[in-house]
């Protein structure tokens, strides 16, 4: 299989070259996807797209323009000493970690945008690891400077802008949607149906975290909700992806403290099987500090969920700055049942800025103003190189 792999040349020259970072097919697949999709107005001859990861490459090997690319460490800082020279311009999808980055030569930052995934902005804090987390804001604060070094960010909506500038100050940023053209029409007649078919029963159905890490605080809100195991409820955790050994504790955890009511969903659903399980509950708490799950959060807002977020965390901080409607984690310790499940009530509006757009160019807006910006700091630095 691997002699079959089409494999990056080294030798060539391109326009755009995507590093397919995150070993997932999630993601990956809709950027490589709607990149290539000429109807929307990307010019597919432009983009090329490498992975050092075999799974991945083996899933989109039928994709023309997907590379792959053996290096010693595929998640290496080395990765993009080798690729930079082949191109204008890289586009880093979900950036390597702050030992990494300070392994990319200086001379490179300048060609590179960074797609941040929220996650990747630097080593993420835990609570109760007080020693690790000393580490890891030495780390960070020694390696801030060259993330500053960029040409520009990518982002997914004001979480990430919020979660960048607080944490490197200011810094060109563009949106850089992972949008699909029809997902707006396809959740569309998701909450059409789910509003004109109305509530089926007085089961309150709640969503707890997005994935199977300890970066969502789970424990925590297992706590705070356990109070409510007695009544007419039933928490739902998404676990189809995580640290296995993180997830058996939480799992043993959840159900120690509210018993039957705690549902494990651990098989991958596709999106619209997502969407619409997303477009049944009734609540979701999403207790994590970082920018992540604003897919789940998204699907949330869109479908009018009464949203629960961390108090110190930067979701809560975008939402702030949108006035978007939402309640806080902690204050859960003093709601009785009907107040905790009370709904929220607001519009597709107040929550405009984290959910799905109904104009594909307008989401993809961000993407082409970029790309336009790059050729003409490509042919100007050209003009410079040749006098």
């Amino acid at each position: 299989m691997g002699d079959n792999r089409r494999q990056f040349d080294l030798n060539a020259k391109h326009c755009f070259v995507h590093i397919i970072w995150g070993n997932e097919l999630k993601f990956s697949t809709k950027y490589v996807k709607l990149v290539n999709d000429e109807s929307l107005g990307f010019k597919k001859d432009e983009h090329v797209f490498v992975t050092p990861f075999e799974n991945v490459y083996d899933a989109l090997r039928d994709v023309e323009n997907v590379f792959f690319h053996n290096t010693k460490n595929p998640r290496g800082g080395q990765l993009i000493n080798e690729i930079a020279p082949c191109c204008d311009w890289l586009i880093i999808h979900d950036l390597c970690k702050p030992m990494e980055v300070r392994k990319i030569r200086r001379e490179y930052f300048s060609k590179i945008v960074w797609r941040t995934w929220g996650n990747d902005a630097g080593y993420i804090y835990q609570q109760g690891e007080y020693l690790k987390n000393m580490v890891k804001a030495v780390l960070n604060m020694l390696t801030k400077k060259y993330y500053r070094f960029v040409f520009a960010v990518g982002y997914a909506n004001k979480v990430d802008v919020v979660d960048i500038r607080q944490r490197f100050g200011e810094m060109p940023m563009f949106r850089m949607a992972y949008a699909n053209a029809n997902n707006y029409d396809l959740l569309s007649g998701i909450r059409n149906e789910a509003q004109s078919s109305g509530k089926k029963d007085d089961l309150l159905r709640v969503v707890i975290g997005h994935f199977g890490f300890k970066d969502d605080n789970h424990k925590q809100v297992i706590d705070l909700v356990a109070k409510y195991a007695n009544e007419n409820v039933r928490f739902y955790f998404p676990l189809s992806y995580g640290d296995p050994e993180y997830t058996a504790k939480l799992k043993k955890y959840a159900a120690k403290k509210l018993g039957n009511k705690a549902e494990f969903i651990e098989e991958f659903m596709p999106y619209e099987q997502y969407a619409r399980f997303y477009s049944q509950i009734d609540i979701c708490i999403m207790n994590g500090t970082r920018s992540c799950a604003l897919g789940n959060i998204s699907l949330a807002a869109f479908f009018g969920k009464k949203i629960y977020l961390h108090r110190s965390g930067v979701i809560k901080k975008a939402f702030d700055m949108e006035n978007a409607p939402h309640m806080c984690v902690d204050s859960i310790k003093g709601m009785n049942f009907e107040e905790f499940a009370q709904p929220l009530i607001y519009s597709e509006n107040d929550v405009a800025e984290f959910v799905v757009k109904p104009n594909i160019q307008t989401a993809l807006k961000g993407w082409f103003d970029l790309l336009d910006l790059l050729r003409e700091e490509s042919q100007r630095r050209k003009s410079i190189s040749d006098k």
